[in-house]
């Protein structure tokens, strides 16, 4: 109970923009709060620092406020031990896969049959487990990791079509961050783009900031989903070469999605464009020539200066 007061009241304070301020002033009234609702006989939780009640108020409201303001601490690298190889997941940057880029080294280091499926009923591949950032670059054995960038714009609009256009309804979190069920592309765009990196969800978060912990780069090779054939057949002899694993044949894709991103990136009127590059500027200076085309660029795994 204590603790799922905690929550209420932390999830309170996250609505409001000025959260640090906000939690500090009213930090006093949730803990007095609980000791009248938990009957604590402590006569000093503001000045002890073993009052269970305290103790309890201050790990629920800090795991709301973290979850909520601080999602660089997402795990969103998949990594499969065995092999020491790590897939850094970019939220609809490899949308249009229909395999898992990870699925053909489980699948063969298994011994399973193609008509076996490896995913868990969750959908998660087996065998594989979710790191932060900082978890796969602090392993004893390092990880090779790999991941698929898309062009911001094409990423935003399957962002769009995937969160947005293709649901009934929105999530209460993304309901916070402004997001409603049937708003249009362009104000989706909008939007988006106004919410920085540490406030945003990982669907809309830069690639940049996913790739990297604290200015370090993570992956070792990049695929480019405009180049993913090509850039595929890279991969493959390069695990073959390392990690004595086949990340399998250049998977199918969901051309019909791809395109339909692509065209609705298109349709957008300039100045929405630019927002775009302006919000996702980093991503375009290290990935890319042209804001608008995606051309390629040379990459660098170095932090930009």
């Amino acid at each position: 109970m204590l603790y799922s007061l905690g929550r209420v009241g932390a999830a309170r304070l996250t609505t409001v923009e000025n959260t640090g301020l906000t939690a500090f002033l009213l930090y006093p009234v949730y803990i007095a709060y609980s000791c009248l609702a938990a009957d604590c006989d402590s006569k000093q939780c503001f000045a002890s620092n073993n009052c269970p009640i305290l103790i309890i108020m201050l790990k629920s409201i800090y795991t709301v406020l973290d979850r909520n303001r601080r999602p660089l601490r997402d795990r969103h690298c998949v990594l499969m031990a065995e092999k020491d190889i790590a897939f850094i997941r970019i939220p609809h940057a490899a949308s249009m896969l229909l395999r898992h880029p990870l699925e053909h080294i489980v699948r063969e280091s298994r011994g399973a049959p193609t008509a076996v499926s490896v995913k868990n009923p969750g959908g998660w591949i087996e065998g594989t487990k979710l790191v932060s950032p900082r978890e796969l670059l602090y392993r004893q054995t390092p990880a090779f990791s790999f991941a698929i960038i898309r062009h911001p714009g094409h990423r935003l609009a399957a962002c769009y079509r995937r969160q947005i256009a293709e649901r009934d309804s929105v999530s209460d979190a993304w309901k916070l961050r402004g997001f409603r069920s049937g708003m249009k592309f362009e104000e989706f765009v909008q939007r988006a783009c106004t919410i920085g990196d540490t406030r945003a969800d990982n669907h809309t978060r830069s690639q940049t900031s996913l790739l990297c912990h604290k200015g370090n780069m993570i992956p070792e090779m990049l695929i480019r989903a405009e180049r993913l054939a090509t850039d595929w057949e890279d991969l493959r002899s390069l695990l073959s070469q390392t990690r004595l694993a086949d990340v399998g044949p250049y998977p199918e894709i969901d051309e019909a999605s791809a395109l339909e991103d692509a065209m609705r990136y298109n349709a957008l009127p300039q100045d929405a464009k630019r927002r775009i590059h302006s919000r996702y500027l980093e991503d375009f200076l290290r990935f890319y020539d042209n804001a608008y085309t995606g051309d390629k660029n040379t990459f660098s795994l170095l932090p930009l200066a």
